[in-house]
């Protein structure tokens, strides 16, 4: 991943350009397509995730260049669950929900094309790929577990507990594409406004979680959401 990140900055330093930005660059993330999920899930739904980091920008003509990001984005998603499952003698039911986020790292490289209108304003639009890695998952379970069968049939009691993960070594991909528009500023500084769209080809687990103790219980999984909208803002500084 830190030679991906190289290259996508050497790309756009080194590849001819003869002017570009640098800047920081935040905004929140809408899910349009959650990721696959398995289990005993009866209804999940995703929150609004947050990105920010640093963005590098280069022109190799006076309407083409090209644009890498270092970002990092959160995700996460409330499982409703419900799940029977036997353990040693007895069948328990659980009843309750997994609260599990993640944190990613990703790096787009994209071929940009903007013309400005005016003196102040400046469309973009940005076509490309890009690369990332899941770096930490949380997961939060809470509920109810329910002996059905057996003595002491009926008896509940509350269940709660926490669980951590780190750095996936499954990778994800997939394509990018942005629509901007920059306000300059002053000779040296700007602010963009963008809108990018970004759907993953490959992707990894956002959490895994295990229903119970016994090898017999129920795995509850959920993948990072697959495709979404992400809203930002960018203060950049021309070169």
């Amino acid at each position: 991943m830190k030679a991906l990140i190289v290259a996508c900055i050497s790309a756009v330093v080194v590849g001819g350009c003869v002017s570009g930005h640098f800047g920081a660059r935040g905004g929140a993330v809408v899910v349009l397509a959650r990721g696959s999920e398995s289990g005993p899930v009866t209804n999940s739904t995703s929150g609004v995730g947050g990105v920010y980091g640093v963005t590098f920008g280069g022109r190799f003509s006076e309407k083409a260049g090209l644009q890498t990001d270092i970002m990092v984005r959160s995700a996460s998603i409330l499982q409703e669950v419900d799940a029977t499952f036997r353990n040693g003698d007895n069948y328990f039911r659980f009843d309750g929900t997994i609260d599990a986020s993640a944190t990613v790292v990703e790096v787009p490289l994209l071929l940009t094309l903007s013309k400005p209108i005016n003196e102040h304003l400046t469309p973009i639009l940005g076509i490309g790929g890009h690369m990332g890695f899941r770096t930490s998952t949380s997961s939060t379970i809470a509920g109810t577990l329910t002996q059905v069968d057996g003595e002491g049939a009926g008896n509940s009691a509350a269940v709660s507990k926490k669980s951590s993960g780190g750095t996936s070594e499954d990778p994800l991909a997939g394509l990018s594409a942005l629509v901007g528009l920059d306000y300059k500023l002053s000779e040296d500084w700007s602010i963009r406004g963008e809108m990018r769209f970004q759907h993953d080809f490959v992707n990894t687990r956002l959490s895994s979680y295990s229903i119970g103790d016994s090898y017999l219980s129920p795995d509850v999984t959920a993948y990072l959401p697959q495709t979404r909208l992400t809203l930002a803002l960018a203060l950049l500084f021309r070169l």
